[in-house]
């Protein structure tokens, strides 16, 4: 088309639109209505003061033939596939541009888009001069959004983005040799700013990530975002750096020398953060310094609030000069970033106070701690540290004090089914104890057999032979689980009682009781065992007058430990061992009275158990520099049972067989949670806390007795645990007894 074609109004449509031509010039003006084409070439002028504008393929500005195409756009509305500019001018005061994409690439060209208000959408802007050309984009207004924006050239081409006012707002900058950026006003929001060579001028804002490959920074940098060199990267900014207190400063670290810099030539205001990163596996050590990361030819101001770890216990921190900034390794083992309990936090201020140890083997130790990458890891490897184990003693402790008086209180309960047979006491067998339990290892809730004896209306006779003596095997089983402050364990107790008594004058009971039990714990996690030899010795006395019973013991029991702690993080493995002695003072008692309604027997009790452990200080071995010194430790467990019991007596035939049902409410009033001192050799002290097992429970059970004339009984027990903290259980008790 040459001439002036004016369109005010209407629709018109074309397949393809040619303004100007090699001989002559054209005109276009739009003020109105609706243009539609497939393509348009303008190699004159097209004027776009209102109206639409809609290319559905290519609009391209000048030709081949060095005619050059200028559009002017101040109102209305352009929408197109593509734009070209193969020699021309775009010019933008106002209206919209909607665009797939926008480009400058020809050779030897001069080429320009002026943005001074106005919208301008595109997908991609690709200015990439080639040969001699020189593109432009110079936005001085108006608002540029686009996906991807790429500035660059190739054979001494050059391509420059000049934003001194409006707004520019790209998902990706890619800044390539033969590009400039030059930013003297107006607002840029790059999601990425990739800095791979050309020059940047002005004052760039970096409110997203900048990250420097090669290149020229004539300007100044203001750092709203993050700004990331890499590894052997110097990034010279020629200007002033400034960081706000939401940038950040990430620095790539693959090597003692090879680690990103930045240098400016100006004045550097430093705030926000600075991060290390690490790069290709590489790893460093404590107090290892990186000098230089930041120099300032115009001096520094202000500080970074905040300096990131390189792993979960080796921190950053950042030394000041007046011209530079050092980084310094340095270690922290209670920063908050590890997630540490209490008694793990114990375990890092030890640490901390070790921390400049680079040497020998706590040296190695710390430095294999360094080298978790989690802080869980972490967090671990101090839990395996504290004397967590240690704490097990007094639990394992009363375990075993619980399964010797079950042995004593079933002996009792055995004792009252002679009223209900009608048969004398005689000495006898006491019947084999099975126990099984999934406890925690603390004294379980059942700590008697107190069934009710039915006993006549007629007073009973005097025992033929008022001495007895018996032996009593049992097993138990148990499981503590772990917790965040404790490490949990199975564990297995086998052993005997065994003991003599005397009735005195039919009621009076009087007797005195050993034996002896085994006890095997395992750990979780990274392991480890317990294993004790318990002796104990017990006086006891029961009185069994008729409707109303009442028992109780005193004891000492002798404990003979051996502690094996595993220790196992990051190619660390070793084991400490040691076999302190723990003296224990026992007592207990139980009381009910039988209330009967025709052939049953409700029975009211109460009981009252309580347990003192005293185990002496030690010092482990075969752990090196983890190798503990525990102070010695005393625990102690005071507990109330109240509850009932309901039996059923049937006789048939000489044959007495009495179910049971029972159920009682514990309240455990002082073995809750215990403090534990230890200390490692080179000094400082863990105050460790053990877990709470929890203070109220019930206790449901039942149990089946059978007893026949001639001396001979048999007896099933079973009772569980239930609502106690940390853990369940349940018991079984068999047995069989003899009298002669």
């Amino acid at each position: 088309m040459c001439g002036i074609f004016n369109q005010s109004g209407g629709t018109y449509r074309t397949t393809y639109l040619s303004v100007g031509s090699y001989d002559y010039g054209g005109f276009y003006n739009l003020s109105g209505g609706t243009l539609v084409t497939e393509r348009t070439y303008c190699s004159s002028i097209f004027d776009q003061t209102g109206g639409t504008h809609i290319v559905s393929g290519e609009l391209s500005l000048g030709s081949d033939h060095d005619l050059r195409g200028i559009y002017n756009l101040s109102d209305g509305n352009l929408t197109t596939k593509s734009e070209l500019i193969h020699f021309g001018t775009f010019n933008q005061s106002g209206g919209t541009n909607t665009t797939g994409s926008l480009s400058m690439m020809e050779n030897t060209n001069i080429n320009t888009y002026n943005l001074s208000g106005g919208i301008l959408s595109a997908q991609s802007e690709v200015f990439k001069a080639y040969a001699f050309a020189q593109y432009s984009f110079n936005q001085s207004g108006g608002t540029n959004t686009t996906s991807s924006l790429t500035l660059g050239g190739i054979f001494f081409g050059s391509s420059t983005y000049n934003l001194s006012g409006g707004n520019l707002t790209a998902g990706t900058i890619d800044l390539n040799t033969g590009g400039t950026f030059n930013q003297t006003g107006g607002s840029l929001t790059a999601t990425l700013f990739n800095h791979q060579g050309g020059t940047v001028t002005g004052v760039l804002e970096n409110r997203g990530n900048y990250n420097y490959f090669s290149g020229a920074f004539a300007g100044s940098l203001l750092n709203y975002g993050a700004v990331n060199v890499g590894a052997g990267t110097a990034f010279a900014v020629g200007g002033n750096y400034t960081q706000s207190v939401g940038g950040s400063l990430l620095l790539g670290i693959a090597s003692p020398a090879s680690y990103g810099k930045i240098s400016v030539g100006g004045a550097a205001s430093l705030n926000g953060t600075l991060t290390p990163v690490l790069l290709g596996g590489y790893r460093v050590h404590a107090n290892q310094v990186f000098t230089g990361i930041l120099t300032a030819g115009g001096g520094l101001t202000g500080r970074f609030n905040a300096v990131g770890n390189f792993t979960p216990t080796l921190i950053g921190v950042a030394r000041y000069h007046t011209n530079s900034v050092d980084l310094l390794v340095q270690r922290d083992y209670t920063n908050p970033g590890l997630g540490l309990s209490s008694n793990q936090a114990a375990v890092g201020a030890v640490l901390n106070s070790l921390a400049g140890i680079t040497s020998g083997d706590l040296g190695g130790v710390l430095g294999s701690i360094d080298s978790l990458s989690r802080g869980s890891e972490v967090a671990n490897a101090f839990q395996q540290i504290s004397p967590d184990k240690a704490a097990s003693l007094a639990t394992l402790g009363f375990a075993g004090a619980g399964l010797f008086r079950r042995g004593l209180a079933n002996r009792i309960t055995n004792l009252r089914y002679r009223g209900l047979a009608g048969m004398g006491e005689t000495s006898g067998l006491g019947g084999f104890n099975l126990n099984y339990s999934k406890a925690s290892g603390i004294m379980l809730a059942y700590n008697s057999s107190s069934l009710a004896g039915l006993v006549t209306a007629k007073k009973q006779a005097a025992p033929e032979s008022p001495w007895g003596v018996y032996l009593d095997p049992a097993l138990a089983l148990g499981t503590q689980k772990s917790t965040v402050n404790q490490t949990g364990f199975n564990f297995t107790i086998a052993g005997f009682t065994a003991g003599a008594d005397y009735r005195v004058k039919g009621d009076l009971l009087v007797g005195l009781a050993t034996g002896y039990s085994h006890t095997g714990a395992s750990f979780r996690g990274s392991g480890g065992a317990v294993e004790n030899n318990t002796w104990p010795i017990t006086a006891y006395a029961a009185y069994l007058p008729g409707s109303i019973y009442a028992y109780g013991s005193l004891g000492y029991a002798l404990n003979l430990f051996r502690l094996e702690r595993n220790l196992s993080w990051s190619g660390l493995s070793r084991a400490t061992t040691t076999s302190p002695v723990g003296h224990q003072f026992n007592a207990y008692g139980e009381a009910g009275y039988d209330l009967k309604t025709g052939s049953m027997v409700l029975t009211p009790l109460v009981s009252l158990a309580y347990s003192k452990l005293w185990v002496n200080g030690f010092t482990e071995s075969g752990g090196n520099s983890l190798n503990l010194q525990v102070d010695a430790q005393q625990a102690d467990s005071l507990q109330t049972g109240v509850g009932a019991r309901i039996a059923a007596p049937m006789r048939r035939n000489g044959v007495t067989v009495t179910p049971q049902a029972y159920a009682t409410y514990q309240h455990e009033l002082s073995d809750t949670s215990r403090g534990l001192d230890a200390r490692l050799s080179q000094g400082g002290t863990f105050a460790f806390q053990s877990e709470n097992l929890g203070q109220d429970f019930a206790v449901l059970g039942a149990s089946a007795t059978l007893m026949s004339p001639k001396n001979f009984s048999l007896y099933l027990d079973y009772n569980t645990e239930l609502g106690r903290e940390n853990y369940t259980a349940h018991n079984l008790t068999a047995g069989v007894r003899f009298e002669f």
